[in-house]
Order: C-alpha cells, then structure tokens, then sequence
C-alpha cells in the first residue's frame, strides 16, 4: 500500500513550483543496488571536496554528501576540518528541508539556510515542523586548509532533503509490552532503509520505551551486548545475539524477548525470520522453534485475538452478526429485546456485551437469556446528552462517552463500579468520537475545539474542527485500572487537504483510521499517522473510491483478517475487498452503528 506523507505532500507542492531541493558542487554516483529492498532503492555514493573549491561549494557539497545511501557520513566528514570531523555528531537528529540556501559571507562565513518540514529525535521520533516557522539559518565558520577550505562548526544534526527522506526513510514500530506483559504496544519511529536497519531497530529496542511511552511500556530486553549488529542472511532469518544476562531470564521474560524481537523485526523488507543466540546457540524459547516469526507470538498481537475480525451491527434496536451471507439477530436477548439498542459494544472475548439506551449504559453476557441478567451499568438525567460510544478495552473495562452543555466525560465501568477519568484539556475540547486502542495504550478523539499542544508544535495556521487527539492512557500498577489520560497532542492534518474528519477507528497499531472529505468530494476512508508524518488512503494515495456511497460510519478492527467496513445513512453496509473495491455486504439494510468486537 502506497502512503503519501505531509513530507511527500510538500515535496510534491515544491517540484510543481520548481524549487530546487538539494545543490549539489560535483557529481553524485548511482551503483546498483544490493539486499532485500534492491527492487526499489538506489545507492548513492556522493563526491569529495572538489580541489580549488569555494567555501560556498563547500557547504554545497557537504549538503549532498549527506545524502548517501546506505546512510553514511563518511564522506560529508571529508568536508570537515579534522577536528570538526572528530567532535561532529549528526546521529544527534535529523532535519528534513524543502529548500536549502547557500550564500557567502565575510569573514570567513558562509550562511545556509533550511527551510525544515519535519525534523527527528535521536531516536528516530518525528516531529513535524510548524509551516509558520520559517526558514532555519546557520552562520557556518570555514577555515583554510592544507586541503583546501574546510567547515569549522557543523551543526549537530543529519540534514537531507524531503524527497531523499521519502525515497530512504519509512515508518516502524518498536514493539513494548504493557504493564501487565500481556499485549505489545506500538512506539513508531523514523529509520533508515538498509543493511542497517535490522541492527538499528534492536538498538531501539535496547533503548527501552520513547518518552511518550515511558512509564506505561516496558521491555524484556537486558542490557545490550556492546558493538553487537544483526545482519539479514541470504535466507532472509535476522540473527540477534544476546548476552549472557538473557540466559538468566524466566520462561515469560524469553517469551516477552522473542515477541518484541519477532514483531519489530518483522517489518524489514524480505525478512522471512528471526533466529535468537547465545553464545553461539539458539535462545532456548518453550514453545517454539530455532527461526521464529510474529505469527509464532501472536498471542500478544497489539490489534487483538482474531475475534475481531467478526462485525456486528443493530437493526431496528436488536443487535445483528453480519457477514457476507446473512445479516442474523444474535441469540437470546441481546437479538430479541425490548429496550431499542444503540451503540453496541462487544468484548472481543465474546463473553460481554455492552450498550447504550439512551442515557442509560447497561452490560451483561452476550448469552444473556433475557432482561434480569442485563445490568444498568451507568445513568445520566436530563441535563446530559444520551451516552455515546461504548466500548471495553484489553483489559476489560468499559468505556462510555457522557456530555453536557460544558464538559465532556470519559466514564469508565468496571463491573458496574463507574467513575469518570481525568482527562485534562479534553474534558472542555467538546469531545464528539472516540475510540480507545486495541492494545489499550491509546485515545483517540475528535473533539470541536483544542487549545492544546500539536504534534511538534505544528499547528496550523486555521484550525478546522473537527481535530483528531491521541492521549496516552494511564493505568494503576496492575495495568488494568484506568487512572487518568495524560500527554494529549492534536495530529496536525491541515496540509493534507482533509476536512470534516469523523468516524475513529484504530486501522493499525500507529494510524487512526477516519471518514474525511477533500474539497465536496462523498467521505472517503483515510488512515492517519499518529506521529503526525502523514496519511494514506482515499484520494490521496488513489484507493477505490466510495463515490456514490456517502459514506457515514466506518468500522475498522486493525487485524489482518478484517475487512474495512463503511456504513451509510440508509443502513448499508460496503467493504473494501481483496481486489481493493468497495461492494455492497451481503443483504445489509437498516444497519447502524456497524463495529467489530472490542
């Protein structure tokens, strides 16, 4: 599947305009390309200093030499006087620019500037850049050398331009555990393709948890081995030598071990495995093999059991199972009951069931036989508006959505015993969807209004509500309580071109899946990256489109083996299938609030 970054939107804008992104001062090689992206990636082998080179060419050139792949600085250090080589460390962070601009100035001077769009932590965490900062100058000191001139005070970052950034970086998941070590959770970051990059995303994983996560993730890995890497045989199984420490690690720590390794791992190109060693031998893990994958650690799949594959639905206020050949009441009451349903919710356990009645929230078994088995689980009166949006997460507690003329609510239920959560700034942000994460680390919300912080200061210059917030879920010690929501930021979309956002829905682990409309075009279904690096889908990345559907509710449970479902106003159901084409689902008809399992 394509995706089309802010960054990749912005490069794109500037090609049109026919800026120049990256001056060059002597020629750049292309070799043919080797390893497992060679379908697709190009190397680049930058020229030295050229001799009799101007400072103004020096800086020029020392901008492209950035650019190499496999990433290297080794030839941007020749640039460098000796000294400035030695102490110069770009692995510090990365800035992404549209345009760069060299001019000459006295004193031995030269002035670059850098109109940034995204920048990286150390970490490979991304940032995007505020399009109301402006460009980024730096006075660079040059010094005549035995080899000509040479840059005295580099800054401390990798500078690359935006379409180099598109062609060789890509998105990753560094997977953690949550606090009970029962599920991973998703901490993406920025790396690299390459021979490197397996090595790079163990390095992440030895790092322990970014900051966002810190505190509410943990990690199996023991400290790492010193100068260890992790190369990708021919057979495509990344060998990853532990330490000694690992061999004294419990049954489940190993486990843990081989699922974070596995899942992160897994995501590199022509990667078929993952094959753990100490002192030369395979990491003794119950219960599987020498080569391991992610599907040999399913059980701790951050999107959840393949029960939520499963699409339910409510039809004329009883709850239905829906599917390609049928549209059934489920059995005994939940099917058959009195009360005209709302918004359902059921445990991806399929042992609960949950539901709003107006501003009622009640709960019991999904076998429940009839009403005395169903419990009111929460209750407004009339100065609240009806509850909206039931859900349970992993760890079994029952979210609801409560407002009031002022104040959005996030009520959470556990066995009946409810309470609202703080929320900080959300509670006044006029909260009008949510959707907690499979994995339970996460909230997403589209709220009216947000007086709050951007993903990395970026916010736009007209703010259009709806607004999409991810906050961090904040659990007691046991890792199941749910204490408070904490760290909100708004996803800065304004570039991209979408509006009237709604319908959150987890697609993966790091994107939130929404229905949003560019220009008058019908909504369509995009997926936004929650690091704020871009979105994919609909028009943007040219997916079928729903053209005549008017699409009004969106269902997606984010596990390989569900489809992406929308719903529509007049109760139609329409999946994107196999063949990427939106068609109608089964005999679907007055079908609302269509939702896989929780």
């Amino acid at each position: 599947m394509s995706r089309l970054g802010l960054v990749g939107l912005l490069a794109a804008a500037l090609a049109l305009g026919g800026c120049v992104s990256v001056p060059s001062s002597g020629p750049v090689r292309e070799v043919a390309p080797r390893g497992a992206e060679a379908d697709f990636l190009v190397q680049v082998v930058p020229s030295g200093p050229e001799p009799g080179a101007s400072p103004e060419q020096v800086v020029r050139g020392w901008l492209t030499a950035m650019q190499a792949f496999p990433l290297s600085t080794e030839v941007a250090r020749e640039f460098l006087t000796d000294k400035a080589a030695q102490t110069w460390a770009p692995e510090r962070g990365t800035e992404v620019y549209s345009t760069a601009t060299v001019v000459p100035k006295n004193g031995g001077r030269v002035q670059l500037g850098t109109e940034p769009v995204s920048k990286l932590s150390a970490r490979g965490v991304f940032r995007p850049v505020p399009p109301t900062a402006g460009q980024t100058t730096s006075s660079l000191r040059v010094q005549q050398t035995g080899a000509g001139w040479r840059i005295v005070d580099p800054p401390d970052a990798l500078l690359v331009g935006a379409q180099f950034f598109e062609d060789y970086f890509r998105p990753f998941d560094l997977y953690f555990f949550d606090p009970t070590g029962e599920v991973l959770i998703a901490d993406p970051v920025w790396m690299p393709l390459g021979d490197q990059l397996p090595t790079q995303l163990v390095r992440g994983l030895f790092a322990g948890p970014t900051s966002w996560l810190r505190g509410q993730a943990q990690t199996a890995l023991p400290a790492p081995v010193g100068g260890f890497s992790v190369p990708l045989r021919s057979d495509g199984v990344a060998e990853v030598r532990l330490g000694e420490a690992t061999a004294n690690l419990s049954d489940t720590q190993r486990s843990q071990l081989a699922a974070q390794l596995t899942w992160t791992l897994s995501q590199v190109t022509g990667l078929v495995g993952v094959r753990l060693e100490v002192d030369g031998a395979d990491l003794d893990v119950s219960g599987s093999g020498s080569v391991q994958t992610a599907e040999s650690w399913e059980q701790f799949n951050p999107s959840g059991t393949r029960t939520r594959a499963l699409l339910y639905g409510v039809r004329r206020g009883d709850l239905v199972a829906v599917n390609a050949n049928a549209v059934t009441p489920v059995s005994q009451w939940w099917g058959h009951n009195e009360v005209a349903l709302g918004e359902v919710s059921v445990e991806r356990t399929l042992q609960r069931t949950a539901a709003v009645a107006g501003r009622r929230l009640i709960a019991g078994p999904y076998s429940a036989a009839d009403r005395t088995e169903v419990q009111t689980w929460y209750e407004v009166d009339a100065s609240h508006r009806p509850l909206r949006e039931p859900q349970w997460d992993r760890a079994g507690q029952l979210w609801v959505l409560d407002r009031d003329s002022d104040t959005s609510r996030l009520v959470v239920s556990d066995q009946g015993e409810s309470r609202p959560v703080p929320i900080g700034m959300l509670a006044r942000s006029g909260i009008r969807s949510f959707e907690v994460s499979p994995d339970g680390a996460r909230v997403a919300a589209l709220v009216q209004r947000w007086r709050g912080p951007y993903r990395g200061g970026a916010a736009p210059d007209r703010v259009r509500a709806p607004v999409l917030v991810v906050a961090r879920v904040v659990r007691a010690g046991d890792g199941r309580q749910v204490r408070r929501l904490d760290k909100a930021y708004a996803v800065p979309v304004s570039q991209t071109g979408l509006r009237d956002l709604a319908s959150p829905s987890w697609a993966t682990p790091a994107q939130v899946g929404v229905l949003a409309r560019i220009t008058r075009l019908k909504p369509q279904v995009y997926r936004l990256a929650i690091d704020g690096s871009g979105a994919e889908g609909g028009t943007l990345t040219g997916e079928a489109l729903l053209a005549q559907v008017g699409a009004d509710e969106l269902a997606a449970a984010g596990v390989s083996t569900a489809q992406t479902v929308v719903g529509t106003r007049t109760g139609r159901l329409y999946v994107l299938d196999t063949d990427s084409e939106w068609s109608r689902l089964g005999d679907s008809n007055e079908i609302a609030h269509p939702r896989h399992p929780d």
